[in-house]
């Protein structure tokens, strides 16, 4: 993450910017690493399910507005079946949200709620 930042700050550095808007940028990166620590999405999908791919629209667009990445896990694939079984998946899509496992396609207002109740823990 730093090595990122670093580069970032370089490329920045063109820019007259003030130490405090600096600062800012850091703090932001801060922020982004911490949610990420707090904040994993998973989704177990199979390539054929119909259900999935609007499943995991909807992921990838709420995740994005968190400023976090998606694993997505084809439970067909010999290490998804293994995680699939680690988490106790028996149909798709079904993503998880740390601890809270919403089955089928969420709307986004339910994935942010969880999301949400998941990064007040």
């Amino acid at each position: 993450m730093m090595v990122g930042l670093f580069e970032i700050l370089i490329k920045l550095s063109v820019y007259d910017l003030s130490e405090d808007e600096i600062q800012k940028i850091i703090d932001a990166f801060g922020e982004i690493a911490s949610l990420e620590e707090k904040m994993n999405v998973m989704v177990f999908y199979s390539p054929i399910c119909s259900s999935c791919p609007e499943a995991m629209k909807v992921v990838r667009e709420v995740v994005e507005e968190y400023g976090l990445k998606v694993k997505e896990i084809n439970i067909l694939s010999p290490e998804g079946q293994e995680k699939a079984e680690e988490y106790k998946v028996k149909s798709t899509p079904s993503i998880f949200t740390n601890q809270t496992n919403i089955l089928g396609v969420p709307t986004k207002e339910r994935l942010k709620i969880a999301m949400e109740k998941e990064l007040a823990r």
